[in-house]
């Protein structure tokens, strides 16, 4: 199993999913809606154009079915209606499995950062860096989440990484048999550093930016995000997820689930 980082432009996704249909199809089709000033370090990943291409499609056929005044939002039953809407034969006209997909391909399309890992590796590497159980890290709890905080807020810069954890590293190397000797130290941080590295850059970039950062468990090729899109969509009109700043599972931040629909456990 791994753990998926992905931050995107969720407030972007809210206001495309909010216009009439045939004004989003417009814009898509004329040069899409991603915005290149939110690109930067830990925010570079390419726009997914069959993602956007596949959105397009399905807004075209709501146009020709007449739904082009209506926005996707309220076509999947996500707004108040009428009760003259509510006696249609087929409402809502975006069932729950299209809602999901449509959803799923705008967040594809408007991912600025992504960053995978084997989730037992990630565990791994803050347990022996904290000095707190691999099972902590996937578990959750405040213990986690300040650990993790203070890896990533020192990772980017080799000599405060060093410093901070280069004993706790050492301890670890010792308990588990190494050589605790300083080359050894030395290249543990290291590869730690290139491991961590990018996570850090994702979710300080993401944080400039005013991204959310979403995290969940997937396999290579799996449904992931799907699961975690289909949780959303199915609390509509409540709070499913937190707000960027406050801690979810062991990521401050992160709107955290386990790739199954449900909410990690603090």
């Amino acid at each position: 199993m791994e753990l998926v980082l992905r931050a995107y432009d969720h407030e972007t996704v809210e206001r495309a999913e909010s216009l009439p249909v045939k004004r989003l199809w417009t814009l898509l089709e004329s040069g899409g809606i991603r915005d290149a000033s939110k690109v930067r370090v830990g925010l570079s990943a390419q726009a997914d154009v069959y993602a956007r291409e596949a959105v397009v499609a399905r807004l075209e056929a709501l146009v020709q079915e007449g739904y082009g005044e209506s926005s996707l939002k309220r076509l999947r039953g996500g707004e108040p209606i009428d009760l003259a809407t509510l006696r249609r034969a087929h409402w809502p006209a975006i069932g729950e499995v299209e809602a999901v997909e449509l959803r799923e391909d705008l967040v594809r399309y408007l991912t600025y950062g992504l960053w995978r890992a084997p989730e037992e590796v990630v565990a791994r590497a803050l347990g022996m860096l904290t000095g707190t159980t691999d099972t902590a890290f996937l578990v959750g709890g405040a213990a986690a989440t300040a650990g993790l905080q203070q890896v990533l807020d020192s990772v980017g810069d080799e000599q405060a990484f060093a410093a901070k954890f280069g004993e706790a590293v050492r301890s670890a190397l010792q308990r588990s048999g190494g050589r605790p000797d300083d080359e050894a130290v030395a290249q543990e941080l290291a590869r730690l550093g290139q491991l961590l590295g990018p996570l850090s850059r994702l979710v300080h970039g993401a944080r400039d930016a005013g991204m959310r950062v979403i995290a969940y468990q997937d396999k290579q090729g799996g449904e992931g995000l799907t699961r975690f899109l289909a949780a959303e969509l199915g609390g509509e009109g409540s709070e499913v997820y937190v707000d960027a700043g406050e801690a979810a599972g062991a990521f401050e931040g992160l709107e955290h689930r386990n790739g199954h629909g449900e909410e990690v456990e603090e």
